[in-house]
């Protein structure tokens, strides 16, 4: 029997219930599931990390080649044969990437993975290079520094070759640096570092303050045979920069100066309040209580923004494992705790590409396709977004679909029973067992306002 505290861990902090997995009901349990998912074997990218930089340098070795070698209707056939299979290749390591959440038994980790990779949000849509970096920015950038300082977090994803892509800081030269010409200063970068990543918007950085880190970050640029980030100092503006009142620029020789920097805004005090809130909201409603955010604050403070401890703190407060789901499910969390609802191991869903590919497409369909954010900003994750006509319609086909396509076979009341537990309401029971068929009974399960909430 699944207690309350548990049913309620499982789905604020995880991605729902699964039959035969047990649901911490306490703050160690849940900081378990982190700690224990260092051994866990990711499910993407399928070929493996090194295989997918590995082909990510081929492709674009390829790509240079054919445009040396061919010209006019056999190059654009040989770099749309290049493009399809990318196209292919990384629809795989999509599939996997959902696989990954409904498989693992950590579900914290599953969480924080969303949570920071949104945050730093990429697309892969920015080009065609994308295809490979976007699944090696959360492999590479975010999951290995989940419970780090949030200045190895921060380093990691602002200098990772899939944000210096998306941001267009690969276009920036300072205007007064050695390559200065027809490519000039671009402040994306600069801009989204200050207003998203760290500080926040309405946090007091001014608009120099965004040109001066936007100079400043100048230089840093992609090795694209190997698939790194650089520091080109023929790009890099020359002189000294004012961020947020220190001084940074001094040697303009390698990123030294900017890792420094990265460094500071980490533990400044607006950083610390923004994310804090951030988290809180994420896990706990769209209004958390000031007590907790500002708990989260002075843990980020008083450790230098170690992750890991401002995660306990969360976790113990009064409300984490009491207070009723708030938050709506946004459309990943929906889908992927419907396949642990229904108990789909994450393998079905690689090695069947065609159910796989039904699964991201019903993603699609509901608005959050993978590794697609609609803008730096990422996903929309409050209420007023999901919750429409459309959206819960939308749900409903879902729910009905995955069910026809998975597990139709279950029995109604025991599925309700497993897939809700204790947070199962009189009113959903009851419907469940006036329901017509079973199809129609897990549906409504899938459906209820109690499944729909985090």
């Amino acid at each position: 029997m699944t207690s309350r505290q548990s049913a309620i861990s499982a789905v604020r902090f995880g991605y729902g219930l699964r039959p035969g997995e047990d649901a911490p009901g306490g703050p160690e349990g849940v900081m378990q599931q982190l700690r224990s998912a260092k051994d866990e074997a990711l499910m993407f990218p399928p070929e493996g990390t090194g295989e997918l930089r590995q082909r990510a340098i081929a492709t674009f070795m390829k790509r240079r080649d054919m445009r040396k070698d061919l010209e006019g209707e056999d190059l654009r056939a040989a770099l749309k044969t290049v493009r399809q299979e990318n196209e292919r290749r990384f629809r795989s390591d999509a599939i996997a990437r959902t696989a990954q959440s409904v498989a693992s038994p950590n579900g914290l980790q599953e969480r924080l993975a969303f949570f920071w990779t949104d945050h730093f949000s990429v697309s892969f849509r920015k080009n065609e290079d994308m295809r490979q970096f976007t699944p090696l920015f959360e492999v590479e950038a975010i999951r290995p520094n989940l419970a780090a300082d949030f200045s190895t977090l921060l380093k990691a994803a602002t200098l990772h070759p899939a944000m210096i892509f998306y941001l267009d800081q690969w276009l920036s030269v300072g205007p007064h640096s050695a390559r200065a010409g027809k490519r000039g200063l671009n402040e994306n970068h600069g801009r989204e570092l200050l207003e998203l990543h760290t500080l926040g918007a309405g946090s007091g950085y001014t608009q120099t303050d965004v040109r001066q880190a936007s100079l400043l970050m100048t230089g840093l640029t992609i090795d694209r045979p190997g698939a790194e980030t650089i520091f080109d100092g023929k790009r890099a503006e020359p002189g000294t920069f004012s961020v947020l009142g220190k001084v940074y620029g001094q040697d303009r020789s390698d990123i030294a100066d900017i890792n420094r920097f990265l460094d500071d805004l980490s533990v400044r005090p607006e950083t610390a309040r923004y994310i804090s809130r951030k988290l809180a909201t994420y896990f706990f409603s769209e209004d958390p209580s000031p007590e907790l955010v500002s708990a989260m604050e002075q843990t980020w403070r008083r450790t230098g923004g170690n992750l890991s401890a401002v995660y306990e703190t969360m976790l113990a407060d009064p409300a984490a494992f009491t207070m009723q789901p708030r938050n709506i499910k946004l459309p990943f969390d929906y889908v992927v705790s419907c396949l642990r609802a229904l108990n789909v191991d994450g393998e079905t869903i690689v090695s069947d590409e065609k159910l796989g590919g039904t699964v991201n497409y019903l993603l699609k369909t509901l608005g959050q396709p993978v590794w697609d954010p609609p803008s730096p900003e990422g996903f929309e994750s409050n209420r007023a977004s999901w919750v429409n006509g459309n959206q819960l319609a939308g749900r409903i086909v879902v729910s009905r679909n995955l069910i026809n396509k998975f597990r139709k076979d279950q029995e109604p009341v025991d599925f309700a029973n497993r897939a809700l537990g204790p947070l199962l309401s009189e009113n959903t029971g009851t419907l469940v067992k006036r329901a017509p068929n079973r199809t129609a009974a897990m549906t409504l399960v899938l459906a209820s306002p109690e499944f729909n909430l985090r």
